[in-house]
């Protein structure tokens, strides 16, 4: 297994046009990322100690937190509901998101307020390529975050009220199945890892049962949290208290893929093939950024490849290809951005208010009713 290889971009970076970002409440298209000069890129390079001090100014603005919005009013979604919000409600629509060939016609789900509040958070379900609405998959009367969907694209697992919910898009049917969040689904739509007392879990779907397959009681931060398969299954790859862990489930063995570090690391996501991990870290304070890591190796934090021009981005995904999803945040606004890291492309797909935790649909998935 190979890293993808992030081309040598010094001396030019793209930057976000913040001015058609701020337009963007007045119904115009989304913000390019476009190429520009290296005054905006801060440096990949790391002090000898590994802290990954870097030099320049941040572009963006307001940092993100790495909290999850788990916050919910009580109640379950009604089938009646899904999907009956009108055009004018939630993001608005993006332009067409050109980044060459790598999207795939993927679609993707996350959840958003909508440009409204945090009292209104639904899961939305938007085209890679952009040029649609995003369409409302859960209701209104329910917040709900952390959305994944099953292999098959049958089912919708999210966070509501505390616990991990799963919503059949088919029938409407919403069962809450276990306490915890950060739900991630087995690739054979089995089982659900997720994150509750400090460690991560298994949900056995059909057996209705759980399992622990990492926990940390004595951490101070969480414990074992943010899981995420690997393709084939093989591979659980999750943070603790600042570093990043990958779990062979077959042999239950732990591999430190970044070491322990003083400043936030966490979200850790895996390409296609498991070579790699993209992960978010802050190595300059209150500026989180995402660094691309070999799988295989152990390595400092703050000593990868750096894949973002400097800012505040957050809770990468990886997707097709060499394409991720991430959040940008700048001042009332967090984005979703997409980068194809290979093209050295990406552009902001939505906007509009605090849009969180992009996910992958699988290829070939459709929103109910083929809108």
């Amino acid at each position: 297994m190979t890293m993808i290889q992030a081309r040598d971009r010094a001396g030019a970076a793209w930057v976000l046009l913040l001015s058609a970002l701020g337009a963007i409440g007045c119904g115009s298209d989304t913000a390019n990322v476009g190429e520009l000069t290296g005054e905006s890129r801060r440096s990949n390079s790391t002090s000898s100690d590994g802290s990954g001090a870097s030099d320049g100014s941040a572009t963006g603005g307001a940092s993100s937190t790495n909290s999850n919005n788990n916050s919910s009013s009580s109640g379950s979604a009604s089938s009646d509901d899904v999907g009956t919000a009108s055009n004018t409600a939630g993001p608005l629509p993006p332009r067409a998101c050109d980044i060459g060939d790598a999207l795939d016609s993927r679609w993707l789900v996350f959840d958003s307020d909508g440009g409204t509040s945090e009292s209104e958070r639904r899961i939305y379900a938007v085209e890679s390529e952009g040029g649609t609405v995003p369409q409302p998959l859960t209701p209104q009367n329910v917040l709900a975050s952390d959305p994944v969907l099953s292999p098959d694209g049958s089912e919708l697992a999210y966070v509501a009220d505390g616990m991990v919910r799963v919503l059949n898009l088919n029938s409407g049917d919403d069962e809450g199945l276990v306490e915890g969040d950060q739900p991630a689904w087995s690739p054979n739509g089995r089982s659900l890892a997720y994150h509750a007392d400090r460690g991560v879990w298994l949900f056995d779907v059909q057996e209705r049962v759980s399992m622990e397959l990492a926990t940390c009681p004595d951490c101070s931060l969480g414990g074992y949290q943010n899981p995420e398969f690997s393709h084939d299954g093989d591979v659980l790859v999750m943070d603790r208290e600042n570093q990043i862990e990958l779990l062979e489930l077959g042999t239950g063995e732990m591999h430190e893929v970044v070491e322990n570090g003083k400043m936030s690391i966490t979200h850790p996501t895996l390409s296609p093939d498991a070579g790699s991990v993209v992960a978010e870290l802050e190595c300059e304070p209150g500026f989180p950024s995402l660094w691309l890591y070999e799988a295989g190796e152990t390595t400092l934090p703050c000593a990868g490849r750096r894949i973002d021009p400097g800012g505040s981005y957050t809770r990468p995904s990886w997707g097709p290809n060499s394409v991720i999803a991430f959040e940008l945040s700048i001042p009332n606004v967090r984005a979703i951005v997409l980068l194809d890291m290979e093209a050295d492309l990406g552009c902001a797909l939505v906007m509009e208010g605090v849009n969180q935790n992009p996910s992958w649909a699988p290829h070939g998935w459709q929103p109910p009713d083929g809108d």
